[in-house]
């Protein structure tokens, strides 16, 4: 019995731990809000303003913390004006004029992602978070899955 409870509290500290781990992760992919590395794309710059913005937190899809949405308008350099939703607090309420760059795919031109002006650097470390986060999380449900099951089947067998 003792140790039937230390295994599952193992299990839980193991999925715990790994779901900590996972949320710090994306936590970090969700801070950058640059472009991405997209090289066959069409670009073009323009200047952001929210409209309205909801606050989410302190967890969520984009990890610890509160993060803000908002749908904005984004003044293209072509006179355009587009209509967007944010995410993970690219835009937060009260900004001016924020720079934003419209990423369409040559294939499929109304296919479009507003971003700020980002770092190519930054991009490929956020790239290599999103596999890491992903394998983060299977590898805890799979640990603590053998933790808590493993025991039991053992027990099981040997009756």
């Amino acid at each position: 019995m003792v140790s039937t409870l230390r295994e599952l509290a193992v299990g839980i500290l193991i999925a715990v731990t790994a779901a900590v781990l996972a949320l710090g992760t994306r936590t970090a992919e969700s801070a950058y809000n640059g472009t991405d590395l997209g090289f066959g794309e069409n670009r073009e710059n323009g200047f952001a303003m929210p409209d309205e913005c909801r606050k989410t937190g302190p967890l969520s899809s984009y990890g610890f913390g509160y993060w803000w949405s908002c749908s904005a308008r984004v003044t293209m350099g072509d006179g355009r004006v587009v209509h967007i939703e944010t995410r993970a607090s690219a835009l937060r309420p009260g900004d001016h004029d924020v720079p934003m760059v419209e990423s369409c795919q040559k294939n499929l031109p109304s296919k479009c992602a507003y971003t700020r002006p980002g770092n190519f650097a930054l991009a490929f470390g956020v790239r290599l978070l999103r596999p890491v986060t992903g394998a983060t999380a299977l590898f805890a449900v799979a640990a603590a899955v053998a933790v808590v099951v493993s025991p039991m089947l053992t027990r099981r067998r040997r009756r």
